[in-house]
């Protein structure tokens, strides 16, 4: 590809790039409450087949994920993966319409875009395209074929996405790697891609006192704690079992399972 090219054609673009990104963060999409799910996976499907693609709304349980495909008779297939949901906006101290997307000028930053989403990733996620859309019309053609699978619940742990995976396993399969877009970029302006993510696992634990010692139905004074065993050290103790002093996990079975999983879709 020709960069430089490719470069300078998103210069010669920039304003107007900046204002459908802007476009498409104002649309509001909170996972929690569900306002304007289903507008922005829309949205999102009108980006694919906006570049040529073609992108279906998928109905999960939840909230629906955009798949779609793009196909340049590449040698190399890359699955996009990626979120176009945020979470809700009722901190204190926004500066600004949380999705007014207004610029402002920040010490140290300069002009910035301030907005729900701007970067955690509705942001990166539209600057992916128009990235693709200066490809093409400088190269014609993308490098690489393109597959999608864009989820709106990200922010709530991504509850409707093993199913989809499991469902679509055989069309996802065809990629050979995937990228999650987003902005890693440090303050001197140096870019960085992050080669992996880690996913996240909820647990919960719960201790009861009974015939083993602790007590069983309401709390006591803790000067009893001589001689009565407390669920709370037990917790303690079972969580500190999770992992050693480098925090390396320990629990049997623990990767060999997600390896497994992995293996499955």
């Amino acid at each position: 590809m020709n960069v430089n090219a490719i470069h300078a054609d998103l210069k010669q673009h920039f304003d107007e790039d900046l204002e459908d990104i802007r476009q498409f963060l104002r649309q509001p999409s909170i996972s929690y409450t569900g306002e304007g799910i289903a507008e922005t996976a829309q949205a999102v499907a009108d980006l694919i087949t906006g570049l040529g693609g073609e992108a279906g709304v998928v109905a999960t349980p939840g909230h629906p994920i955009v798949y779609g495909e793009l196909w340049q008779d590449a040698p190399k297939t890359l699955l996009i993966y990626g979120m176009y949901d945020v979470m809700p906006t009722d901190e204190d101290g926004w500066m600004a319409e949380p999705f007014g997307a207004e610029i402002h000028d920040l010490p140290g930053l300069g002009p910035s875009v301030i907005c729900r989403g701007a970067v955690n990733t509705k942001g990166p996620l539209a600057a992916f395209f128009t990235a693709m859309r200066a490809i093409r019309r400088v190269e014609g053609k993308l490098p690489v074929n393109l597959l999608f699978a864009i989820e709106g619940e990200e922010e709530m742990g991504s509850r409707s996405f093993p199913a989809f995976a499991q469902e679509y396993a055989e069309k996802l399969k065809r990629a050979d790697a995937v990228l999650f877009p987003f902005f890693e970029q440090d303050e001197a302006g140096m870019p960085s891609l992050v080669l992996g993510t880690k996913g996240m696992l909820y647990v919960e634990l719960i201790c009861t006192g009974g015939d083993w010692g602790g007590p069983s139905e309401r709390g006591i004074h803790g000067s009893y704690n001589a001689w009565v065993k407390s669920p709370v050290w037990r917790l303690t103790r079972a969580l500190a079992s999770f992992v050693d002093d480098d925090e390396n996990i320990l629990v049997d079975g623990f990767f060999l399972r997600w390896q497994n999983q992995l293996a499955r879709i």
